[in-house]
């Protein structure tokens, strides 16, 4: 068994290969991407206001929060 510190040489390898791939990409600028978060929770244990306790105080730290809100779905979106 090797030490929880070495990789497996496949594993590395497979890394290697992903992070030259990363490297290789263009250096063009993206957009960026709307964040979400989300909240598993179950019946009573309060994820309903933690999340809107959580958009609040996200909403309030955001530098333009007049074009990202921070919203709460509280619905099975699929």
């Amino acid at each position: 068994m090797n030490p929880p510190s070495v990789m497996n040489p496949s594993l590395s390898d497979t890394f290697s290969r992903y992070l030259r791939a990363q490297a290789a990409l263009p250096d063009n600028p993206r957009e960026p991407l709307p964040l979400a978060i989300t909240i598993s929770r179950e019946a009573g244990a309060g994820g309903m206001a933690i999340a809107e306790l959580l958009a609040q105080h996200l909403t309030a730290a955001e530098k333009s929060p007049a074009t990202s809100p921070w919203a709460v779905f509280n619905a099975n979106l699929a």
